[in-house]
């Protein structure tokens, strides 16, 4: 999934939502990311004590507004593709 399609897919979908991946079988909440080439590698960082550090779909879309839009989507430890999302408890899960 690129950036593009991320931002087509999730276009009605609650943007206070949050962002999450999986890691080792748990949800981790995406806390930033970083490009690199042609690829925008998200980050999490298991449970965080302030829940500004865990960003919604609003934030997402808000800086990466100006990204190039063909950057592919992936999770930052193990360089996966991501191939999409589903929504869970009123959170956006990535896989």
């Amino acid at each position: 999934m690129n950036l593009d399609e991320f931002f087509r897919a999730s276009n009605l979908v609650n943007p206070n939502f949050k962002l999450l991946i999986i890691e080792q079988q748990h949800f981790v909440p995406v806390t930033k990311f970083k490009v690199k080439n042609n690829d925008l590698f998200l980050e999490g960082h298991g449970k965080t004590s302030d829940d500004k550090a865990n960003m919604t779909i609003f934030e997402f879309k808000q800086k990466t507004a100006e990204l190039p839009k063909n950057l592919n989507l992936r999770i930052s430890n193990t360089h996966k593709l991501l191939f999409g999302f589903r929504i869970v408890n009123k959170s956006l899960v990535f896989y």
